[in-house]
């Protein structure tokens, strides 16, 4: 009879739910609704803190890069300003005067022509 009785209740059971659920066993169901239980606020977090982790990484990254950035137009702004203090003491050298200083008139009568032949 008490066969009969659990045969009848399996029976009974509403037909909204799932066949599979009905025939699993009791430590089946608890392991699968712990794993929910666990995985679903798991999985909420670990979304929420992987958006913030990026957005760290990103403004990481771009603060370092402008950083870099910075230093690297600092040295180019020091060396061309050594470039035209020492392009300025060079040309105001007598010698670099002279070697490279020439008079108009004078560049006019050492122009070179064209001889035809």
């Amino acid at each position: 009879m008490g066969r009969n009785h659990l045969h009848e209740n399996e029976k009974s059971i509403s037909p909204d739910r799932s066949i599979l659920y009905v025939d699993m066993k009791l430590q089946s169901k608890f392991l699968i609704s712990h794993l929910i239980l666990v995985l679903v606020p798991t999985l909420i977090i670990s979304v929420f803190f992987y958006g913030r982790m990026y957005n760290i990484t990103i403004d990481g990254t771009i603060y370092s890069e402008q950083t870099y950035t910075e230093q690297t137009a600092y040295s180019v702004e020091i060396m061309l300003s050594h470039i035209i203090h020492r392009m300025d003491f060079v040309l105001n050298l007598k010698l670099s005067r002279n070697l490279f200083h020439t008079d108009p008139d004078e560049a006019l009568k050492n122009t070179p022509s064209r001889k035809q032949d």
